[in-house]
């Protein structure tokens, strides 16, 4: 298979940052970028986040979510991202996740065909053959900025289960399963003071 090349106008560089974006309408787009070029969008991205809204925190107790963007950018020592943004709002956030979480979340945002053995989708079929149904799934918990908790909310025989998780799986499933991500208004306040 063919190695991609830098996106950036009249560059050929091998590829070190892949991003995978949502699409307003729907799909995906993805792009790459050189190690050259990988500052410049990695710094257009923190900008964005940094442009979040400042003001008061909204009075629901949890918003709804989408999954923007994942980011993973292949030199050492450097993490992958997901960034989530508030769904019909201006509110961005972002976490680290493990580069096996973020590829598996892009290959779900772009549909791709693949084997159904997917850590995430035999959960999500694990799950259904047990007789639940995953309904959503919040982002409830931040520490030091940087370390989220998860939980998913699980209908099973007529009673309500939660199950922790990282987010990152949280995130996946909730892709997997199409159902509706949640941020708590209290990750939001820390994220925003914090970052």
């Amino acid at each position: 298979m063919k190695r991609p090349k830098c996106g950036a106008r009249g560059c050929a560089a091998s590829v070190e940052l892949r991003m995978v974006s949502a699409l307003a309408g729907g799909g995906v787009e993805e792009e790459h970028f050189c190690a050259a070029h990988s500052a410049e969008a990695l710094g257009a991205i923190a900008r964005e986040l940094n442009d979040n809204e400042r003001g008061a925190v909204h009075s629901t107790d949890r918003c709804s979510v989408y999954v923007e963007r994942v980011v993973c950018d292949g030199r050492d020592g450097f993490e992958c991202y997901v960034h989530l943004r508030e769904t019909g709002g201006p509110r961005r956030m972002a976490f680290p996740t493990g580069r096996f979480e973020a590829w598996a979340l892009a290959w779900e945002l772009r549909h791709e065909k693949r084997s159904p053995l997917g850590t995430h989708r035999a959960m999500a079929d694990m799950l259904r053959a047990l007789g639940g149904d995953l309904r959503s799934v919040a982002i409830d918990g931040v520490s030091d900025g940087r370390t989220f908790t998860a939980c998913a909310q699980i209908s099973h025989r007529g009673s309500s289960v939660v199950v922790r998780m990282r987010p990152s799986d949280a995130v996946i499933l909730a892709v997997v399963c199409d159902i509706p991500i949640f941020v708590d208004r209290p990750v939001w306040q820390r994220w925003l003071s914090e970052n």
